[in-house]
């Protein structure tokens, strides 16, 4: 993953998981460069080794989506992915289901950016 940190041209490749990196940039304005994918969750820009959803953002612009486009914005997170224990039994529900001891607080977060500007790359 690269980030552009805002106001410095500073650049650091991937040696961390995907999660990780984002929470050191929690907080900061970053560029990144991937593919506008609309989900039901949200838009998501997916890249080579990361993917994060764009705050307050449905879904991409047509002439945007699923294309090669550099997005800056402002990491932010949630816990509000609608996540749910799977039961045996059960009838599905909406939402996405995790396994039985699963931490819903942990399974619902998601990283976002925030005042997000994009562009096609």
């Amino acid at each position: 993953m690269t980030f552009f940190l805002a106001g410095t041209p500073k650049v650091s490749r991937a040696t961390k998981q995907n999660k990780e990196e984002f929470a050191d940039q929690l907080g900061k304005q970053i560029t990144l460069v991937g593919e506008a994918q609309n989900l039901k969750e949200g838009s998501l820009l997916a890249g080579k080794n990361f993917s994060i959803f764009i705050d307050s953002l449905e879904s991409w612009p047509n002439e945007f989506a699923f294309k090669k486009v550099v997005v800056t914005g402002v990491v932010i997170e949630r816990h509000d992915l609608p996540v749910y224990i799977k039961r045996p039994g059960s009838l599905p529900q909406a939402g996405i289901a995790v396994p039985p001891g699963t931490d819903l607080h942990k399974a619902a977060h998601r990283y976002l950016l925030k005042d997000a500007k994009w562009k096609l790359q």
